[in-house]
């Protein structure tokens, strides 16, 4: 009797491993599919309040890998902190690939611009370029996002302060930099005390480049002032604006 409730016993615990085997590949399976979606939010801008939406979506549409990311009534991979912890990951693993180009290719450039937020904070917001070589050894030009950062003071010191960080956050030395692009501004290309100023005092000579895109709003700006027909069409978009945002506030 007593060994063959051992035998029972042995097949029993072979059976449990084998289902736990079995329900961890499911579970594994089913945050995948979901990473895939919280991937695709974050890609295409979209909230993260949509993503047990559009996991449910996925389901009717046949992913039945989906549903087994329910593990129990309390555990379900759709709270906001699970679909934040996916994020991270993610961005962790976006960070190291860029570490990994960085180390490789040793020579980049940068592009920084200054930007205000929802909450009207001041923002520092970097991208950095690469030449990288394909499989069939042609080389391009490839940009990726390096960071953003709060500016507490919009000056050219605080600037060049977050500037060197970022690039030292990522293993990058400043004297590999070839070149810097703008919106142009005093702080930018001051003389003086400019961030391409301060840089050139590592990097001496580095080019530094106006962007197109401020170059032809600043165009536009000055040159819509003497066009009767923009300076109308100004006006009325300003009344506009003015109308909806004071009737906005009465609502």
């Amino acid at each position: 009797m007593d060994h063959r409730d051992a035998m029972e016993a042995s097949k029993l615990t072979t059976e449990i491993t084998k289902a736990t085997v079995s329900a961890t590949n499911k579970s594994e399976t089913a945050i995948i599919a979901a990473m895939h979606n919280v991937y695709f939010a974050a890609k295409h801008d979209l909230p993260s309040s949509l993503i047990p939406d559009l996991n449910r979506l996925c389901m009717m549409q046949g992913a039945t890998q989906l549903q087994h990311l329910v593990v129990d009534q309390h555990t379900t991979y759709e709270h906001n902190t699970s679909i934040s912890d996916f994020q991270d990951c993610m961005a962790e693993v976006l960070r190291e690939n860029l570490k990994n180009k960085l180390a490789k290719n040793g020579k980049f450039s940068i592009i920084i611009d200054k930007s205000t937020d929802i909450s009207v904070k001041k923002n520092l917001v970097s991208y950095i370029r690469v030449l990288e070589m394909d499989q069939f050894g042609t080389v391009t030009p490839q940009t990726y996002f390096l960071g953003i950062c709060e500016l507490y003071k919009v000056n050219a010191e605080n600037i060049f302060t977050n500037v060197i960080s970022m690039l030292s956050e990522k293993g990058t030395e400043v004297k590999n930099l070839c070149s810097v692009s703008s919106d142009g501004a005093a702080v930018m290309v001051g003389s003086k005390s400019g961030v391409v100023t301060r840089l050139k005092q590592f990097v001496p000579g580095v080019p530094a480049t106006h962007c197109i895109t401020h170059r032809l709003a600043l165009s536009c700006a000055t040159e819509a002032d003497s066009i009767p027909y923009l300076a109308k069409f100004q006006d009325i978009m300003n009344s506009i604006f003015k109308f909806l945002n004071t009737h906005q506030k009465i609502w």
